[in-house]
């Protein structure tokens, strides 16, 4: 009988945050960074901040990718509770690709929390 690989900390992140959007009904588990969600308009070619939570949700509730991703922005690393950032890239009509940037704020493991921290066009 063959036992599992103990969960890493960057995939154990990736499950919180991944459990953090799923609980999207439960404020405050995903909600937008306030900064981020000021500029988030003019970045997304007019789409709504809350629009685009909407379809982060709907990426990630289909089974959609996210990423993880090490911190290596000196002004970032230290910065956040956890040095890890997520992505999730997906396709918005009369948009294009969207790209959205999360950070996991508190790792509870019944009630995680996440932070939409950046959203903009996909680079081509």
């Amino acid at each position: 009988m063959s036992e599992e690989a103990p969960e890493t900390e960057p995939e154990r992140l990736l499950r919180l945050v991944r459990s953090a959007i799923s609980h999207y009904q439960t404020t405050p588990c995903f909600e937008w960074e306030e900064r981020a969600m000021r500029t988030a308009r003019s970045r997304c070619r007019g789409l709504e901040p809350r629009e685009v939570r909407r379809l982060a949700i709907q990426h990630i509730l289909l089974g959609g990718a996210l990423s993880v991703r090490k911190e290596r922005d000196e002004e970032w690393v230290g910065a956040r509770e956890f040095d890890y950032w997520f992505s999730m890239c997906f396709f918005v009509e009369d948009v294009g690709e969207l790209f959205v940037k999360v950070v996991l704020v508190n790792d509870d493991e019944d009630y995680p929390e996440a932070r939409i921290v950046g959203a903009h066009e996909s680079n081509p």
